[in-house]
């Protein structure tokens, strides 16, 4: 998480503060989406952009030869208040009278019941306000809980720090979340600059986020095969620094950059609307995917926000100050509605192309589904190959009646080029920050682009839902350390000259490489060698 004035991440919260690296506890935090499991109406469609072909007879499955041996396959917990529950005494004093005896001139005393005491243990936070430091909060008496600390540094300096009495830093967050206890913490400011880059659409790697003590600082970014790069779009002046993708820019303070391209993704006919709780002056608001953390756009000084947008979930921040206090929100909205992706393709020096209608909220209730997307083992890998969604079944229909007059081998062919040409290449780690993270066909058919495991998963469902036997090829034992790779197999009755197979259940299933744009099935690359093979049921 973000902060809208510095840039630096947040443990909880706002994202980000209006250009000044502060944050105040008193926030308002958007419910996350709930995670859910129920079934969904595709309703999906798509149009022809290709003249239907002919009816033809298949061609006759092809000799066998084969080049080569088959391949084997081988802290916070939550801590609540703390209250010692003290037994209630109660002294009961019971006078005899004997019989025929008048009564005691002591009055008899009554039954008392002591209350029970409930001890608080107290602690102190104490903050001080260092070097170049305008303002800090959250210091004072706490019975327990979390203290949220915040430090705004002067016009100009980046922040530094919380030093503790022994002169180390402890947090170099702006907004700092500690567990109550007694401790004395001071904020510290200087020269330098620190800089929070945030990736547009079409972007595909930024480099040079960080701070700078003294240096110029250098930022880099590269783009998506098609995409042509604006510039560094700089969040608080609102204006464009840099028209290259390499620039050295002045040190100056806090920074938030936007990476951006020509790119016009999100920028659809749905109204996205949000009005903050607390009338704010001065604010500075931040767009941006809820799935992936993309930036989608920004504003300044408005009390409502409106922009045209795609169907999405998107994450709104908005900072600003009440009363002379600086206060910040967050809200998640989802924006329903229908939109098109167009998909081009070429086969054998002809061609295609298709128009395809998606209802958003299916693709947000993937997203949302309950499901380990770091999957280990057959099973759990193997259930993202959905071929059943409805739609995956109607492009899988639509692809077999462009291919029905091929081969057998050359409808395998054309639907592994529609795979490798309507996708693009991305690591996990660029997508939404996870080192590992497993899509459904239908979200890489969405997103139009992911790393190899996915495009693998989208190949297979489209080929099984065609009638082919695929397989899924993983390479993750110790000789592909640090390089492990996810490939495709498909079953081709007829075989593939010279192509590279694996042997399983007494079928042939040959290589699939998804992610290179211009192998073909039975295409062998050199470097996997040995894999696991698992055939989709």
């Amino acid at each position: 998480m973000y902060c809208i004035r510095c840039g630096k991440d947040l443990e909880e919260g706002a994202k980000f503060c209006s250009n000044c690296g502060f944050k105040v506890a008193d926030m308002v935090v958007c419910d996350e989406p709930v995670e859910t499991e129920k079934e969904t109406t595709d309703n999906s469609r798509y149009t022809y952009l290709t003249p239907e072909p002919a009816i033809v007879e298949p061609e006759k499955p092809k000799h066998i030869e084969n080049r080569g041996s088959s391949k084997p396959t081988d802290f916070f917990n939550k801590v609540g208040k703390i209250t010692i529950a003290v037994a209630i005494i109660a002294l009961i004093v019971v006078v005899a009278f004997s019989a025929g005896q008048s009564p005691s001139n002591d009055p008899s005393p009554e039954k008392t019941t002591d209350p029970t005491p409930i001890y608080k243990v107290s602690y102190e936070v104490k903050v001080i306000q260092g070097n170049h430091i305008k303002s800090v909060s959250g210091g004072g008496k706490y019975d327990g809980g979390n203290a949220t600390l915040t430090a705004i540094p002067e016009d100009g300096y980046c922040f530094w720090g919380w030093y503790d009495t022994s002169g180390n830093i402890v947090s170099t967050d702006t907004t700092y979340v500690i567990k109550a206890q007694n401790i004395t913490l001071k904020a510290v400011a200087g020269e330098g600059t620190r800089i929070t880059i945030l990736k547009g659409p079409g972007i595909d790697t930024v480099d040079g986020e960080g701070y700078y003590k003294s240096s110029a600082p250098k930022v880099k970014a590269t783009v998506f095969k098609g995409e042509k790069f604006k510039g560094w779009y700089d969040v608080g002046s609102g204006t464009i620094i840099s028209k290259s993708l390499s620039a050295t820019l002045s040190v100056s303070g806090t920074r938030i950059l936007v990476a951006l391209t020509e790119s016009t993704d999100y920028k659809g006919s749905e109204i996205l609307e949000y009005t903050p709780s607390t009338k704010l002056t001065d604010t500075i608001w931040i767009v941006t995917d809820h799935w992936t953390g993309r930036y989608v756009d920004s504003a300044r000084n408005v009390e409502k926000l409106s922009l045209n947008v795609d169907p999405g979930r998107y994450d709104i921040e908005v900072s600003g100050f009440s009363n002379g206090k600086l206060k910040s929100e967050t809200k998640t909205v989802l924006v329903d509605g229908q939109f098109q992706k167009e998909y081009n393709w070429k086969y054998n020096g002809k061609n295609y192309g298709m128009v395809w209608t998606y209802t958003y909220s299916v693709i947000d209730d993937l997203h949302r589904k309950n499901i380990d997307r770091s999957p280990d083992g057959d099973a759990a890998q193997k259930k993202f190959v959905d071929y059943t969604s409805s739609t995956i079944v109607e492009m899988s229909k639509f692809l077999a009646e462009k291919s029905q007059n091929m081969s057998s081998a050359d409808r395998a062919n054309f639907v592994l080029a529609f795979v490798q040409q309507i996708t693009v290449y991305e690591l996990d780690e660029d997508y939404n920050g996870k080192s590992d993270y497993f899509k459904y066909p239908v979200e890489t058919l969405y997103d139009r682009r992911g790393d190899c495991e996915d495009t693998s998963i989208l190949y297979c469902a489209l080929m099984k839902g065609m009638g082919y036997d695929v397989a899924l090829c993983r390479y993750t034992s110790e000789e592909y350390e640090g390089r492990g790779h996810m490939a495709a197999a498909v079953w081709i009755s007829e075989g593939i000259p010279g192509g590279t197979y694996y042997n399983m259940s007494g079928k042939e299933f040959y290589y699939c490489e998804t992610t290179s744009d211009t192998m073909r099935v039975g295409d062998d690359w050199d470097e996997y060698d040995t894999g696991h093979i698992m055939i989709i049921a």
